[in-house]
């Protein structure tokens, strides 16, 4: 029983490089396609052809609401 241990832990201390390696490989890998897809998110946000024109939209926005009050108000006043 003591023979078969010794040779196991040799077999594992082959071995045992070799799967530290993988290991820090998936783990490489899986941070990467984390930080792959924030960047990707980000990168969008920034070069979105949509975001120049949400200030005019939303100030356009704006004064549909203020003529929609105004209107409101004066068919009230009828």
């Amino acid at each position: 029983m003591n023979e078969i241990d010794v040779l196991l832990w040799n077999i594992l201390q082959l071995f045992l490089p070799f799967l530290v390696i993988l290991g820090l490989l998936f783990l490489s890998v899986i941070v990467s396609g984390l930080l792959d897809t924030s960047s990707e998110h980000l990168h969008d946000i920034r070069n979105d052809p949509e975001l120049p024109p949400k200030p005019e939209e939303e100030s356009s926005t704006v004064n549909n609401i203020t003529n929609i009050e105004v209107t409101e108000d004066s068919d009230h006043e009828h």
